[in-house]
């Protein structure tokens, strides 16, 4: 077979895509990140029944109800509401992560906040025993 054989991947399995600010914004729930991430992760314009993806989620009506509030406290969930056919109300909901709703400081902005880390010798302030120098242990070292 040559390097340039087309190879056809056949997966069966599906996956999502989400956002880290999704995961880690520390406003919702670990329930309600988990609803966000998998609405996130349906393409945009899909439709489903809220019943539908509580059974899929495993969700009470109750745990949806809370969920439904906090996204809503986000700006990621809407709701609204018109009067049908026969005067009856139809809602209709519509979820939409919008990253600049995220207040600064509400995740961290780099992994890795912290002291920097370059691989040195030295790096670790453990290893140096009390009272000495950064300089005189990294020089003792060498």
């Amino acid at each position: 077979m040559s390097e340039s054989t087309a190879v056809r991947v056949k997966n069966k399995s599906r996956f999502t895509v989400v956002p880290d600010k999704v995961l880690e914004d520390k406003r919702l729930s670990p329930m309600a990140r988990l609803v966000a991430a998998w609405l996130h992760g349906r393409g945009d314009g899909f439709i489903v029944r809220v019943e539908a993806m509580r059974r899929m989620l495993g969700l009470t009506e109750f745990v949806w109800g809370r969920i439904r509030k906090e996204l809503e406290a986000v700006g990621w969930w809407q709701s609204s509401r018109k009067r049908g056919r026969g005067g009856v109300f139809e809602w209709e909901h519509t979820f939409e992560f919008i990253e600049n709703t995220i207040p600064k400081g509400t995740i961290p902005e780099l992994a890795g906040d912290g002291s920097a880390m370059d691989g040195k010798l030295g790096d670790n302030q453990k290893d140096k025993p009390l009272g000495m120098d950064q300089e005189e242990w990294i020089k003792k070292e060498i």
